[in-house]
């Protein structure tokens, strides 16, 4: 488990998300494009997986957080 004290997997999944999070804030590039630079094989498993870490989904996450 090391200092995280998360398994590998769930740091793993938790260091994509993050960053994901970044970009979908301070880049503009398509969602579908973040979902690949994170590492995920489809846009699908991606807001799957973005919905269950942040409970809502890339959209409406860069619409609230993106600065105008």
């Amino acid at each position: 488990m090391g200092e995280t004290h998360l398994p590998c997997g769930q740091f793993i999944n938790r260091a994509r998300m993050l960053r994901a999070m970044e970009l979908l804030v301070t880049q503009n590039i398509a969602v579908i494009d973040i979902a690949y630079a994170v590492g995920f094989e489809s846009v699908s498993a991606f807001n799957h997986g973005f919905r269950r870490f942040t409970q809502e989904t890339p959209t409406n996450y860069r619409r609230r957080y993106k600065p105008r």
